[in-house]
């Protein structure tokens, strides 16, 4: 026997993908005890410290003693990805990465900083693509996105829904693809903690001079 378990930065925990109470997770994970099973375990932003109320029902779950899984170390429940797009518009931030193509990162700006660069590069190694789509997935995961229901799936990336302040997501799996369109101001709390982990990664990727600047001509063609 296996379960799921995610834990949101609020303290919420999903249990294979349904919100549950931590007195329902505590019955389920005590008949996982009983027959020997594992639990795979995430936490909403993995690449930072968390929250109190994260670290609380964490530490709930570990008193329970469950044999506990890190995401990191699970096979991604929605198989290999293949590509990811997601735009902060109007013209504010874009990423796009897949597999044996050039990415494009357009980060966005950092309070007292100038608008970063527009940044082109690849196609990577197996290796070191490999490597980047590997973290892309776990933030994937444990943000809980692709459990999400799309929201106005048809707008993500179209030009008129570009010109107000919004998301876009694209993302495609070998299994299925799921794609949203959401104003800033009414995005999900867990869909922004992805879209600012997903910027977290990407400035490593510049960092580590994986790609070459765009001219202001060419970013601005990038943009369209």
């Amino acid at each position: 026997m296996e379960m799921e378990v995610k834990v949101g930065l609020d303290g919420q925990a999903y249990l294979d993908g349904a919100a549950v109470s931590l007195e329902e997770l505590a019955s389920r994970i005590a008949a996982l005890n009983c027959e020997g099973g594992a639990l795979t375990y995430y936490r909403e932003s993995p690449a930072t410290d968390g929250t109190d109320a994260s670290a609380a029902t964490f530490g709930a779950i570990l008193d329970l003693r469950p044999v506990i899984v890190l995401g990191s170390n699970a096979p991604s429940e929605w198989g290999r990805l293949e590509w990811v797009e997601v735009e902060e518009a109007p013209m504010v931030s874009r990423f796009f990465l897949a597999r044996g193509e050039r990415f494009l990162i357009a980060a966005p700006s950092t309070p007292g900083d100038a608008k970063p660069p527009v940044v082109v590069g690849g196609p990577l190694s197996a290796e070191v693509e490999d490597d980047w789509f590997r973290w892309v997935d776990l933030l994937i995961r444990s943000d809980r996105v692709i459990e999400t229901p799309p929201h106005q799936p048809e707008m993500a990336m179209q030009e008129p829904a570009r010109s107000h302040p919004s998301l876009h997501f694209r993302i495609a799996y070998d299994r299925g693809r799921w794609a949203s369109w959401y104003p800033v101001a009414s995005a999900p709390s867990h869909i922004l903690s992805f879209n600012a982990d997903l910027w977290r990664l990407a400035r490593y990727l510049v960092e580590g001079g994986k790609g070459r600047l765009l001219s202001p001509a060419e970013a601005k063609q990038f943009f369209r």
